[in-house]
């Protein structure tokens, strides 16, 4: 009987535990269905390297005179004498054309002569002393500064009735012949420099922040054989309104007057930028709400980096602090992380020549 009683004992304790581990087993299957292990993001990555960035445009532009300039009588009137013809050389102060001068020579004649006889007339009212009274002789001192004031009118308008060369250039246009009549402004001659030249561009404002006047440049024409050095003379500070474009001027010598104004003129920049800094292009950052950074590569784990940014470089931008020399950064699939995420290499270069990273032919793991 008591052989029987531990039997049952030792039975009933065995099946108790093997019915308490089956709910375990079910749970833990459960949680592991619910709970699944956490995935490696696929990415790739580059090397971070020093390099240089420089600037390169090929842009066309516009062969202009250095000065450009329509003349023109501001009087208007009967042209007396053409002094000049087309394509030909002149200098600075030279006549071109006479337009009614004997008109505006003989008014200066006429108030010349009220001028004297109001010196006179002061002058008698001033010997005249105190038997005068003082109100004629104010009334005579300003008809005499009246004459002089119409005086120097007259003198101005005769002498634009000559029209003489502002400065030294060609013409290349002549507009009026002798006998005509000219309205006031009518354009007489078109009078340019031809050495220099100018070249007009237009210029993205991506760019135009990068070029310096004084640059170098490279100008090639359909014309000549072989392209000519010029320089950017100047940067116009404001937008052309209809095109959203900067315009630069590049000055061209051009002594043998090859060039000529109307021509279109291929102008090609290069400009080095910067120099052996840590550059990354813009789309490689990741912005956070405080802070602009990248992802690094450590150890199969992506970790965040906060960056101090420097100048742009066009679609570039220097690295001032955050990035040393040899970190691995995140460039494709940065955006999904955040930081401590497990991340698999599908493939792996370095950073960057000209603004591009370069991979490696074999594929990262």
């Amino acid at each position: 009987m008591n052989r029987l009683l531990l039997a049952a004992a030792l039975v009933v304790p065995a099946c108790n535990a093997t019915a308490s581990a089956e709910p375990a087993a079910e749970a833990a299957e459960a949680e592991s269905r619910e709970t699944p292990a956490a995935r490696a993001t696929w990415v790739e990555a580059a090397t971070v390297e020093r390099s240089s960035a420089s600037l390169h445009l090929i842009l066309p532009g516009e062969v202009e005179g250095y000065r450009d300039a329509w003349l023109a009588s501001s009087q208007g009137g009967y042209v007396e004498s053409v002094s000049v013809e087309v394509g030909q050389s002149v200098k600075e102060g030279d006549v071109l054309f006479r337009i009614d001068r004997s008109l505006f020579q003989a008014r200066l004649a006429q108030i010349e002569n009220e001028v004297k006889a109001a010196r006179r007339e002061l002058a008698r009212v001033k010997k005249a002393g105190s038997a005068l009274a003082s109100a004629e002789v104010d009334a005579t001192h300003d008809r005499l500064v009246a004459a002089q004031a119409s005086q120097r009118v007259a003198q101005i308008q005769a002498s634009r009735a000559t029209i003489r060369a502002p400065f030294d250039g060609a013409l290349a246009a002549v507009e009026l012949e002798k006998g005509e009549v000219a309205g006031a402004g009518t354009p007489a001659a078109r009078l340019v420099v031809l050495d220099p030249v100018k070249v007009s561009i237009s210029v993205a404002d991506r760019d135009v922040g990068l070029l310096e006047v004084g640059a170098d440049v490279r100008v090639s024409v359909d014309a000549l054989a072989e392209p000519r050095d010029g320089k950017i003379a100047r940067i116009l500070p404001a937008a052309d309104l209809d095109t959203r474009t900067f315009i630069v001027e590049v000055e061209v010598a051009n002594k043998d007057k090859a060039l000529l104004p109307g021509m279109i003129a291929r102008v090609e920049v290069e400009q080095s930028l910067q120099q052996d800094s840590l550059l990354i292009p813009q789309g490689f950052l990741v912005t956070q709400r405080e802070s602009n950074g990248v992802f690094v590569v450590e150890d199969g784990v992506a970790r965040w980096r906060t960056l101090e940014l420097g100048p742009l470089v066009r679609d570039q931008v220097v690295i001032d602090a955050g990035l040393e020399v040899g970190d691995n950064i995140v460039v494709v699939g940065q955006r999904a992380l955040a930081d401590g995420d497990a991340v698999i290499l599908s493939r792996q270069g370095s950073c960057c020549v000209n603004g591009r990273p370069t991979f490696n032919s074999d594929s990262g793991s």
